[in-house]
């Protein structure tokens, strides 16, 4: 078994952080469920963590915390027809990406943030854009994990529906078999429009593209709109030209505008105005897996609901309503992005309904509860769910109601869990407690 260490620890925002009595890399299977039987035996917990793009202490603990990136690491395996791809749990997605890539194929329901291991993006809900685009896991066809008892399973009938989208609580994921297509080349184009034109107009985007979100700019009547459509052209730069334009273009007024906040946050009104000013319009060709991504240029605090698409227009209406009333210290943009109808997996924000996903962002430094309280309150207003990798203050109680299956997923979480080895304070918040 690998020799644990003590560690200090920090979520990639810098919102959570955690101080482990252990922090442990396995470098095999065999290893890992070592550790987590000798955690279960000594009465201990354990949390598995990744890259730390979670903004809430979903994978933090003060006693024992795994990181997966030495065990079978940036493995990808394709199968010979092409259809499937088996990858390590702690491979990055930008890794998997470029390996499948290189093969030409693709998963193509990547977010916008790829230095996420792969198992905590399945393990939070991680999804694209796109009104025919399920999130991340509805690619999943099975799941290697070693659970609470420290017994190693693969998991592909009854029981994956919750570990698609576990929270890692059913146990460390360690493998996973997805569904891969051909690689594809997304012809974007991003436009300043007015938020009017964009509401009236964002069913039918998302009705004849491939790709459609936007993001309204706070305290203007501005958006950016945001279209995209598969195309056999080529892709129009290399990495690196897409990149520079992408930041002088797009991004740097971002960067500025979030920056200004920071230090002087009774501006923020202001501000909207300057990204209004300065938002162009911007056209490229990229490969599928790169087209959704668009990290802001500087770290943030975010939240984000799942509601249904008939809320759109009422939804943004009273957001902007209640910006302006109160003055709230909102600068980002407020990025709006579809995501198709999911059954494959019970934790699903997306289930059983297509969803307008609503992220709400503030830089960080700033203060975000008073926002993020109120995006909670009017979101839940129109039923609803939270991103589960994003803020919020929701507990088992609020949580139980918004999902048809939730019993079924607490059922396979005891059965795989009697211990309560993964438990957390978090979890015992949003899941309770196994007992």
């Amino acid at each position: 078994m690998p020799r644990p260490t003590a560690a200090r620890w920090s979520s990639w925002s810098g919102a959570v952080k955690a101080n482990p009595t252990h922090l442990v890399r396995p470098e095999s299977v065999a290893e890992l469920a070592a550790l987590v039987t000798a955690v279960g035996e000594r009465g201990g917990t354990l949390r598995p963590t990744g890259t730390g793009h979670s903004f809430t202490p979903l994978a933090s603990s003060e006693d024992t915390m795994v990181q997966l990136d030495l065990l079978d690491h940036d493995r990808v395996d394709i199968t010979p027809d092409g259809r499937s791809a088996t990858v390590s749990g702690g491979t990055t997605l930008r890794v998997l990406a470029r390996r499948l890539a290189a093969a030409g194929l693709a998963v193509p329901r990547f977010g916008d943030i790829d230095g996420q291991t792969v198992a905590g993006a399945l393990s939070t809900g991680t999804h694209d854009t796109g009104s025919g685009l399920g999130p991340l896991h509805t690619a999943v066809e099975g799941v290697e994990l070693v659970d609470g008892t420290g017994t190693v399973r693969w998991v592909d009938h009854a029981d994956l529906p919750a570990a698609r989208l576990g929270l890692g609580a059913l146990g460390v994921i360690v493998r996973v078999r997805m569904a891969v297509t051909p690689a594809v080349v997304l012809a974007t184009r991003t436009a300043k429009v007015r938020l009017d034109d964009v509401l009236a107009d964002f069913p039918h985007h998302t009705a004849d593209h491939d790709l459609a979100e936007f993001s309204w700019l706070p305290h203007t009547g501005w958006a950016r709109l945001r279209l995209g459509d598969i195309t056999d052209e080529p892709p129009t730069a290399s990495m690196t030209v897409r990149r520079a334009a992408d930041l002088l273009a797009d991004r740097g007024s971002t960067w500025v505008a979030g920056q200004v906040a920071r230090t002087f946050p009774e501006r923020s009104s202001v501000l909207g105005g300057f990204l209004a000013a300065t938002t162009g319009d911007v056209a490229s060709r990229r490969p599928g897996h790169e087209a959704a991504r668009a990290l802001p240029p500087l770290r943030f605090q975010s939240t984000a609901f799942a509601v249904p698409v008939d809320a759109l227009g009422p939804l943004v209406r009273q957001l902007e309503a209640l910006v302006a009333r109160d003055d709230l210290p909102l600068v980002l943009p407020v990025r709006v992005r579809t995501v198709a109808a999911d059954r494959s997996a019970w934790l699903s924000p997306m289930w059983d309904r297509e969803s307008l996903v609503v992220s709400v962002r503030t830089v960080r430094g700033m203060p975000y509860t008073a926002l993020f309280g109120v995006v909670q309150q009017l979101c839940r207003g129109f039923g609803g769910r939270p991103h589960w990798g994003l803020m919020h203050t929701l507990g088992v109680e609020e949580l139980s109601e918004l999902y048809p299956r939730w019993e079924d997923f607490v059922e396979v979480r005891r059965r795989f869990d009697p211990r309560g080895v993964l438990e957390s304070p978090y979890l015992r918040r949003v899941l309770g407690p196994i007992s």
